[in-house]
């Protein structure tokens, strides 16, 4: 990516892998305005303090799936890009539970992230790269899982079409940014930390997952008026496995075997 006022291309600093993350590795850079930015420092890092004091917190749900919760309080505008290179599709879901910012994927067009949308991505196997331009100070929850890990947990409940061509290996690349509900968003604040640790931090993290593809389907679906035809049906099998969860605290089954159990 070129920047601006003609200035050199920025150098990309690339990442490792963190906690099993779908994709491998990311590169990140950043620049200012006046085209001042990473490509310009004699080490790759974060964003300075005195230009943006950003914190970033990584929790992994599993292999393959990753949380990110990232505060950022820029003091200039800031123009961040990510790009990320992955072997297997991945989606993605986003929330800026505050601040506002614009947002764009490789190939698709600008959108403007508020606190009143959230994003459902899919990214097929390559490279992407997202480039955010931070407008205020901002709060940003996003989880990212591969396909193989989504089939896994989603195996035998039925799904809006949209997921299903992803299960199926048939999907494109897209992007929606339905509307937050007070529900959706509490789920996304949820997944931000666990009271948790070690295997059960794992649990906590997936059974918020598992709540937050409710809510997403419902929206995929069309909405309210098509609820009873999502993920909601499988209610009694989520009971389920909170039961069989609690009745072996000093041996809980993997994820896969609770899969099994419930079905």
């Amino acid at each position: 990516m070129a920047m601006q006022d003609g200035g050199s291309s920025l150098s990309p600093c690339v990442m490792p892998t963190v906690n099993n993350a779908p994709f491998i590795p990311f590169s990140c850079q950043w620049r200012l305005g006046n085209g001042y930015g990473s490509a310009h420092l004699a080490e790759c890092g974060a964003v300075p303090d005195e230009i943006s004091h950003d914190q970033m917190n990584v929790l992994s749900a599993g292999e393959g799936r990753s949380i990110f919760h990232m505060v950022s309080q820029p003091a200039q505008l800031v123009t961040r890009e990510c790009t990320f290179i992955h072997e297997r599709p991945v989606l993605t879901f986003l929330a800026h539970l505050k601040g506002r910012s614009r947002f764009k994927v490789s190939g698709g067009a600008e959108i403007g992230v508020t606190p009143e949308h959230y994003v459902i991505q899919l990214t097929n196997p390559g490279s992407a790269a997202i480039t955010e331009q931070a407008v205020e100070h901002g709060r940003v929850v996003s989880f990212m899982l591969s396909d193989d890990r989504l089939r896994q947990m989603l195996d035998g409940m039925r799904v809006p079409t949209l997921i299903e061509k992803i299960l199926k290996g048939r999907s494109n690349d897209f992007q929606l940014a339905p509307r937050m509900s007070v529900a959706t968003r509490r789920l996304f604040t949820a997944l931000c930390s666990t009271p948790y640790t070690g295997v059960w931090s794992q649990f906590y993290l997936n059974s918020k997952l598992f709540e937050l593809f409710d809510e997403a389907f419902r929206d995929l679906d069309g909405g309210a008026e098509s609820r009873s035809l999502g993920i909601g049906n499988e209610r009694g099998k989520i009971d389920m496995a909170r039961d069989i969860l609690l009745d072996n605290l000093s041996n809980p089954p993997t994820i896969e075997m609770l899969a099994q159990q419930v079905g």
